[in-house]
């Protein structure tokens, strides 16, 4: 059995320079046969994570991404 199903969830700092490496590592994922979801975006949810960081997000964001 692999860890996490193959799964994996990104988060990547929703800036320019963020999505930029955030779109490198994704292809290598999926080269690697793993299913990958992006966990947020700087559009989605109206634009409510624009420019924000996975390490400064607090429990009622967690909550709004995993739902």
């Amino acid at each position: 059995m692999t860890a996490a199903n193959k799964r994996v969830l990104l988060m990547p700092d929703n800036d320019e320079e963020g999505e930029a490496g955030f779109r490198d590592l994704l292809w290598n994922l999926v080269d690697c046969g793993l299913r990958v979801q992006l966990g947020w975006s700087r559009t989605r949810n109206q634009g409510m994570f624009n420019e924000l960081q996975p390490e400064n997000i607090n429990k009622t964001q967690w909550k709004t991404i995993i739902s």
